[in-house]
């Protein structure tokens, strides 16, 4: 996309940037990337804040009533893209006026609920049982929940040499050299 920028005044040159950046978020959720959440507060409030730069507040916010935006739209794809942000009343179009509904994708045996519980954790930052067992079910495991927490119980009392495995570096030392157990 090497546009060029020489005949663009600095309020048309924020605008290209930012259509290149609306650009990038759509290609986002058209992929149902989960990125895409994360850059949707602030793309959507730097739409809103171009509505009041002095070149639009001329027009009422409403990027379709800038003239030289809609002159510029006809050579310019970042153009064309930053007025598809917004609906001819000037409001933000619906792609862009809501939180995108993207949900991680979830890669991992249905029985791993280890991996289960991170991915939960990692796309909600937070983690109950209860969603953790449903979530578990959901992707067809078939533990109940006595059964999910229990390997967690038994890796607290195990001894370290053990839940080292043969691979772990203290399970080749002989055994009165062995680390405590815990």
């Amino acid at each position: 996309m090497g546009e060029e920028q020489d005949d663009t005044s600095d309020d048309l040159r924020q605008a290209l940037e930012l259509g290149r950046r609306v650009d990038r978020y759509l290609a986002l959720v058209a992929a149902e990337d989960p990125r895409a959440t994360g850059l949707w507060p602030e793309l959507s409030e730097a739409l809103r804040n171009l509505q009041h730069v002095p070149a639009l507040r001329a027009h009422d916010g409403n990027p379709w009533r800038w003239p030289e935006l809609r002159a510029l739209a006809e050579r310019r794809a970042l153009a064309q893209r930053l007025l598809s942000a917004y609906q001819k009343n000037g409001e933000l179009a619906p792609a862009l006026a809501e939180r995108p509904k993207i949900q991680p994708k979830f890669r991992a045996q249905p029985g791993d609920v280890l991996a289960q519980a991170e991915h939960l954790h990692r796309s909600r930052r937070h983690l109950t049982i209860a969603e953790l067992e449903a979530f578990h079910r959901a992707q067809g495991g078939l533990l109940d929940r006595t059964d999910m927490l229990a390997p967690a119980a038994r890796r607290r009392v195990e001894p370290r040499r053990r839940r080292l495995g043969r691979a772990g570096p203290l399970a080749r030392l002989p055994r009165r050299h062995a680390v405590a157990e815990v």
